[in-house]
């Protein structure tokens, strides 16, 4: 997951293709867009402010993300769409995000994961088999 900030305006359009496998790699610190790229990342007027593999959540793909702000510490979490389930971010400060866990997948893994976020509730579904509709409650992130 890479966490970015807008740099201006300007034609929007799709900056990696599908199933991009993720880099190795990224630079240690902010690292501005210049010239189309931040650091090895293609860009549009988006700075790369950090980097976190998916090693870091246990998968071997992501797909989704989301975010939820706390309504009592307006702290910032990104909700990350993985092949084995959905993992949690601490994004307060962007340039040194903290991991905090991941809630497995209710049944196999799966390419696809959507999350949605409503109040303080995550709904989180899969076209895995039988896999349903997960809820969290995100408040729990607060611990």
């Amino acid at each position: 997951m890479a966490a970015q900030r807008q740099r201006g305006s300007g034609e929007r359009r799709g900056l990696l293709a599908d199933q991009q496998p993720a880099w190795d790699r990224a630079p240690p610190q902010a690292t501005p867009c210049v010239a189309g790229f931040a650091g090895s990342y293609p860009c549009e007027n988006v700075d790369l402010l950090a980097f976190m593999p998916l090693a870091t959540f246990g998968a071997s793909s992501g797909n989704d993300s989301w975010g939820w702000t706390d309504p009592l510490s307006g702290k910032e979490y990104a909700l990350m769409g993985l092949n084995n389930g959905t993992g949690f971010v601490d994004i307060s400060d962007p340039e040194n995000p903290i991991y905090l866990g991941k809630l497995p997948t209710r049944t196999s893994n799966s390419t696809w994961r959507d999350i949605k976020v409503y109040n303080n509730y995550a709904f989180i579904v899969s076209e895995a088999g039988s896999h349903g509709m997960q809820v969290f409650d995100l408040t729990q992130l607060r611990n």
